[in-house]
């Protein structure tokens, strides 16, 4: 059935009640079961009527938003935000186990999908694109402060995250403190304490570099740079939902953002587009190792500088499962990964390249796609990615700060400790070439991966 737009008088009715004194108390009538709001939105119960199986949290999401809802300054515009800022949570649900073997919940890439889900739901409201286009730019933006206030605190940090989220700072900073004293009772004082002095930082680092721009006289000082990264362009989140698609367009694979799910047979017709190169003697390599040891930056430069076609299993999980997947349902493990296989079997035999990206972190996982390479006769290398975890901590958190379009990889920390206790590199008899990509010696390994790939095709 469909849902018919607010009229005017129901959108004042809705903004009164948004910017009310017992917010929560009226909207809690109005989005009743069979409520007049309801009706008009039915979103906002159906999305968000969850308990959340998660130490940080001690309500449902519906009631945590109400809560953040009722810490926001008391205008339509704020508390709205504070309502919708987790809406795509129940869409980007996956089980990750703690230390101690509890399993919880973990809501990766709700800021996006929340921020997407919001455009027809504010049109149909009444508001105008630009003010749309900003409340969706808030959505997207609003964990950047919860991240950046545990691990934030080096210059290059404050400035990704400065060059991002400056203009709406003011905003999130409020989005922030209200959401989490919405949070667990018990961890939120500690939580708000470290919010507001990274708050602090900010304030300080934004009111220094104002202050050099502003009494430095000195031509060569006044050249130097700024503490501020430029922004990397956000989504338009408006213009995506108004353009209609088209069948060559490359899907949009984040998690927990719908896309039309695509079969293993329409994976293979689109890769097999992607081939403009091809060469007699074809290359098949495997690119593995754990979360954040740079497996997608070693891919890529076969990508931009040898001509393969990268197949990353995660790119592939997105598209079979519709932008929703399953990080611990079998089946679906077994699907993507022989979806994998099969994509890299009719590209060797269209004479392209091909990269595979996953972690495989057992040969048990690397053997057939291994066998792949067997199959069609071609040369098969497999680089072993391998960094501390230090090293990797960091890369996980710049990846959540300043993703590359490239990446889909929704790992952190916890993830990749919980794959590393059985992690086996590969031996030496594996493939025709086994190497390992580790830090300080990237140059010299990319070298002899160019030199055997560009041999390789000329055999």
């Amino acid at each position: 059935m469909s849902i018919r737009n607010m009229t005017p008088a129901e959108k004042h009715k809705f903004e009164a009640h948004l910017a009310a004194p017992n917010a929560d108390v009226l909207l809690r009538a109005d989005l009743a079961k069979s409520g007049w709001l309801d009706a008009l939105l039915p979103e906002l119960r159906a999305e968000m009527d969850f308990p959340q199986v998660t130490r940080y949290h001690a309500y449902s999401i519906f009631e945590h938003s109400l809560r953040t809802m009722m810490g926001m300054p008391a205008n339509p515009q704020e508390r709205l935000l504070g309502l919708l800022h987790d809406i795509g949570k129940h869409r980007c649900v996956s089980i990750k186990k703690r230390d101690d073997g509890v399993r919880q919940e973990q809501f990766l890439g709700h800021g996006e999908a929340g921020a997407k889900m919001i455009v027809p739901i504010l049109a149909r409201i009444g508001y105008d694109r630009e003010f749309i286009e900003t409340m969706a730019r808030q959505v997207y933006l609003h964990m950047d402060l919860h991240l950046a206030a545990n691990n934030g605190l080096s210059a290059k940090a404050q400035a990704k995250l400065l060059g991002k989220i400056e203009p709406d700072l003011e905003i999130l900073k409020r989005l922030q403190i209200a959401d989490i004293n919405a949070m667990n009772p018990v961890l939120a004082p500690a939580m708000r304490k470290t919010a507001l002095g990274y708050h602090r930082i900010l304030a300080e680092t934004i009111a220094a570099r104002e202050a050099d721009r502003t009494t430095d006289c000195d031509p060569i000082r006044r050249r130097r740079p700024q503490l501020q990264a430029p922004a990397k362009p956000l989504p338009n989140f408006t213009a995506r939902a108004d353009r209609p698609r088209s069948e060559d367009d490359e899907p949009d694979t984040k998690i927990g953002v719908a896309q039309t799910k695509e079969s293993p047979d329409d994976l293979i017709r689109r890769y097999r587009r992607m081939v403009t190169q091809r060469s007699d003697r074809p290359v098949l390599v495997l690119v593995n190792g754990l979360p954040g040891s740079g497996k997608t930056y070693l891919a890529e430069k076969f990508v931009h500088e040898l001509g393969f076609i990268r197949v990353s299993s995660d790119d592939i999980r997105m598209a079979l499962t519709g932008g929703f997947p399953n990080y611990h349902s079998f089946p679906e493990v077994l699907a993507t990964h022989g979806t994998v296989r099969k994509i890299a079997a009719a590209l060797l035999a269209d004479g392209a390249r091909v990269v595979a990206d996953s972690t495989s972190r057992i040969y048990s996982e690397r053997k057939p796609t291994i066998a792949v390479g067997r199959e069609a006769g071609v040369p098969v290398v497999v680089v072993w990615c391998k960094v501390d975890d230090a090293t990797a901590a960091e890369r996980m958190f710049n990846r959540a700060t300043n993703r590359d379009e490239a990446d889909r990889s929704e790992a952190n920390v916890e993830i990749r400790a919980g794959m590393a206790h059985n992690a086996t590199p590969p031996s030496a008899n594996e493939a025709d070439l086994v190497i390992f990509w580790t830090p300080p010696i990237e140059s010299q390994v990319w070298d002899k991966l160019r030199s055997f790939v560009e041999a390789s095709s000329r055999a």
